[in-house]
C-alpha cells in the first residue's frame, strides 16, 4: 500500500485518511488499532547468544594461527606447548567475553529505565499514556521540552519550533506550520509534520499520529543502520595484516628449515618435527592477550567516565581518531545566549542601560521583544525564560533595561508573523496599535540592511550608513559575539489581511545586538587534550566567519 505524503495533505484530508474526526480516539478504537499496527517502538535487537559472543572472541587471523598451532602441538605430543597456547586462548576469550556480556546487559538495563509518555486525547479527555501505546489517528499534544513520540501531521500550531537535528543534522530549530507543503519537499522542509525523536524547543501544537514504530522516518533510519556492515577497526586491520605476515614468515622459515635439514642429511621425520617446533615457537601467543588486556583497561577507564562500550574493539577505534568535527551551538557552547552589547546610531551600550523613550536603544530593545515567541518573567530566583535561546536572550536584555515584555506585547497586538527560516535569515512581525500597523524585523545584519532605506536616530530618521553599520558589526563579531540587526517602521496604510504580508522594505535600522553563547565548562581543556594527543579539532557552525574565528 502506498504511504500518503502526509506533509502535502490538508489537515482535514489527513484526518479523513486516518479515519478520525481529529478530536481523538476512543479507548476501544485505540486498542483495535494497536492490535493492527503493533506497539509504537522500534524493534529491539535480541540479545546475542552467549555461545556466539564466546565464538566471536576467536575471530582473528592471529587466533586462527594459534588454533592451528594447538592442534599441531597436540598431535606431536608437545603437551606443554599445547597447554601454554590453550591458556593464552582461554584468557583472551574470557576477558573479551566477560566485558561484552556485562556491557550488553548494562545497555539493556538503561533502556528499561526510561518509559516515555505522551499527552493525548482519549474518550474526549486529555490524558498521559505510555508513548509505546500510540496508534495512527491519536491526537497528541506537543509542549516545550517534550520529545515528539511519533510522526505527527500537525493540526493546530502556536509558535511551534522543533529541533530535528537527530534526523537532519541541522542544529537550528525549525518553525512548524499547519499549511501543507509540496509532496516532493525533502524531509528537512516538511514543516507541516513533526517527526519521531525531535525535541520541541518552543510553542505548542496538536498533531495526529500518522506513523508509529518502524513505519516512522526514525524507524527507516534504524533499519538502514541495522543493515549496515560493521567495518573492521584500524587495530583489527593491522592485526589481520600482521597475522598474514607472521603466517607467511612462519611457512617460509619452516619450509627453509625442512629443506635445509634434508639437504644436510637429516631424516624426514626429524626435519618435520624441527620445522613444526620452529613454527610454533615463532607464533606470538602472548600478543592477543596483551591487546585484549589493553583494550579491557581502556573500556574500564571509559566506564569510570560513565561511557559504556559494548565491544572491546570500539575503544580502540576512539584511540585511532585523528580529526574531530564538532558542532558549535549546544556542543562546544551551552546554547544559552546572552546579550553582551548593543550598538545604535549613538554608539555602543552595555546591557542594563535604561533607554530614553523613542531612542534608537529603546526601539532596538522593543523590536527584540515584538519579533519574539519566547517567554520571560521575574521569579524569586531571578529572570526565568523559556523558548529559543536567541529570543530568550533578547527578552532578558529588555527586562534588564527596564522594559516589560508583556506590556509591550499587549500594547502592540500581533497581526501577522513571518517566522525565521535559515534560508530567509530573518523573522518579522506585523503589530497593530490604535488602528495602525508597525512592522519590526530581526536577522542577519546583511539581510536586514538590504531591507533598510534609512536609520533611526534620537531626532528621527537619517540617511543610512552601510559602511559604518558593517564596521560596527565586524567589531562585535571580532569579540566572538553573534550579531543580529533589528529594524522596523510604521506602515503608511494598514495591511488588509495577514496573507498579504510580504517581505518588509523601507525599514529604519534601529541597532545591532551582540550575543555571546558561552563555551561549556571543560571545553577548552578538552580541546587542549585533543591537540596534545595529535587530534585536530574542527568547529562546524553557521555563524559569521569573524564570529566563529
Amino acid at each position: 500500500m502506498t504511504v500518503p505524503a502526509w506533509h502535502a495533505l490538508p489537515p482535514a484530508q489527513a484526518a479523513a485518511r486516518l479515519g478520525t474526526d481529529g478530536q481523538g480516539l476512543s479507548t476501544g478504537e485505540a486498542r483495535r488499532r494497536r492490535e493492527q499496527y503493533g506497539r509504537n517502538r522500534l524493534p529491539e535487537q535480541p540479545p546475542t547468544p552467549a555461545w556466539l559472543v564466546l565464538l566471536r572472541q576467536f575471530r582473528s587471523p592471529l587466533i586462527y594461527i594459534l588454533l592451528i598451532a594447538t592442534v599441531v602441538t597436540l598431535l606431536l605430543r608437545e603437551f606443554l606447548d599445547t597447554v601454554v597456547i590453550v591458556i593464552a586462548l582461554a584468557v583472551n576469550a574470557g576477558i573479551g567475553f566477560g566485558q561484552e556480556r556485562r556491557a550488553d546487559q548494562a545497555v539493556r538495563a538503561l533502556a528499561q529505565l526510561v518509559v516515555p509518555q505522551a499527552r493525548v486525547v482519549r474518550d474526549g479527555q486529555e490524558r498521559l499514556v505510555d508513548s509505546r501505546d500510540l496508534v495512527p489517528g491519536d491526537l497528541v499534544l506537543l509542549e516545550p521540552g517534550s520529545r515528539v513520540p511519533a510522526d505527527l501531521r500537525l493540526m493546530h500550531v502556536t509558535g511551534l519550533r522543533v529541533d530535528e537535528s537527530l534526523l537532519t543534522g541541522e542544529s537550528t530549530p525549525v518553525t512548524k506550520q499547519v499549511e501543507p507543503v509540496p509532496a516532493a519537499a525533502p524531509l528537512a522542509d516538511r514543516h507541516s509534520v513533526a517527526y519521531t525523536g525531535a525535541m520541541v524547543t518552543s510553542g505548542r501544537a496538536w498533531g495526529l499520529v500518522v506513523a508509529t514504530g518502524e513505519a516512522t522516518e526514525l524507524g527507516a533510519i534504524a533499519g538502514l543502520i541495522r543493515g549496515e556492515r560493521i567495518a573492521e577497526t584500524p587495530l583489527q586491520q593491522r592485526m589481520t595484516r600482521f597475522a598474514r605476515v607472521i603466517g607467511l614468515a612462519v611457512a617460509v622459515t619452516a619450509g627453509v628449515a625442512f629443506g635445509s635439514g634434508l639437504w644436510l642429511g637429516g631424516t624426514v621425520e626429524e626435519m618435520f618435527l624441527t620445522a613444526v617446533a620452529l613454527a610454533v615457537a615463532a607464533v606470538p601467543e602472548g600478543l592477543p592477550i596483551a591487546v585484549t588486556v589493553a583494550m579491557a583497561l581502556g573500556v574500564r577507564r571509559m566506564a569510570q567516565r560513565h561511557a559504556i562500550m559494548r565491544r572491546l574493539a570500539a575503544v580502540e577505534t576512539l584511540g585511532s581518531v585523528t580529526v574531530i568535527g564538532s558542532d558549535k551551538t549546544g556542543t562546544l557552547t551551552e546554547n544559552r545566549m546572552t546579550v553582551r552589547e548593543i550598538w545604535t546610531d549613538d554608539g555602543f551600550h552595555p546591557v542594563g542601560e535604561v533607554p530614553a523613550a523613542g531612542s534608537p536603544l529603546a526601539w532596538t530593545l522593543t523590536a527584540g521583544v515584538l519579533t519574539n515567541e519566547a517567554e520571560a518573567y521575574w521569579t524569586e530566583a531571578g529572570i526565568e525564560a523559556t523558548g529559543d535561546p536567541t529570543e530568550t536572550a533578547l527578552l532578558v536584555a529588555a527586562i534588564e533595561s527596564g522594559l516589560v515584555p508583556d506590556e509591550l506585547r499587549d500594547r502592540h497586538a500581533v497581526f501577522a508573523d513571518i517566522p525565521f527560516e535559515p534560508a530567509r535569515k530573518y523573522s518579522a512581525s506585523i503589530r497593530q496599535r490604535d488602528g495602525r500597523h508597525l512592522v519590526v524585523a530581526k536577522g542577519a545584519p546583511e539581510r536586514i540592511l538590504g531591507m533598510c532605506s534609512h536609520r533611526w536616530t534620537g531626532q528621527g530618521p537619517a540617511p543610512l550608513d552601510p559602511e559604518g553599520v558593517n564596521a560596527a558589526a565586524a567589531e562585535l563579531a571580532a569579540r566572538g559575539l553573534r550579531v543580529l540587526a533589528l529594524a522596523g517602521r510604521e506602515l503608511p496604510e494598514p495591511v488588509p489581511t495577514p496573507a498579504q504580508v510580504g517581505e518588509p522594505t523601507g525599514l529604519a535600522l534601529f541597532g545591532l545586538v551582540g550575543m555571546l553563547d558561552p563555551p561549556r565548562a571543560g571545553v577548552a581543556e578538552a580541546i587542549a587534550d585533543c591537540r596534545a594527543a595529535g587530534i585536530r579539532v574542527v568547529m562546524i557552525t553557521g555563524d559569521h566567519a569573524v564570529t566563529a574565528r
